[in-house]
């Protein structure tokens, strides 16, 4: 599986420009706002708020240095955007069976795409 098989996935979750701050984030691990700018040459508002948004989704955490964040392990991270995908779909109660099989196994595959990035 390649990484544009991983984006193409990602996509139903992520905007194109959060996207290349994840699969960023996978390889750097440890960051804060300023190195997402630099390296992907984007303000570094747009940095911080794409950080926030992660931390609302549980793709990320806060690091015990100021202003700096660590990037979860995709087993982690994307299972915690499945659960709250999980838990509005409760809410709504209008999705069925056959659609969270196929959300869990896009999240399987992705988990298993991702964790080589990550693990490199």
């Amino acid at each position: 599986m390649s990484i544009e098989e991983a984006r193409k996935l990602l996509r139903e979750d992520f905007d194109d420009q959060e996207i290349e701050v994840y699969l960023y984030l996978l390889k750097k691990k440890d960051f804060d706002a300023k190195d997402i700018a630099k390296a992907l040459n984007i303000d570094e508002e747009i940095a911080s708020r794409i950080i926030n948004a992660f931390l609302e989704k549980g793709l990320v955490i806060a690091s015990s240095a100021k202003n700096r964040f660590k990037c979860l392990h995709p087993r982690m991270g994307l299972t915690n955007i499945y659960k709250i995908w999980e838990q509005k779909a409760l809410r709504d109660k209008n999705i069925g069976p056959a659609e969270y099989r196929k959300k869990r196994a896009k999240i399987e595959l992705l988990v298993r795409m991702l964790s080589n990035v990550y693990e490199q």
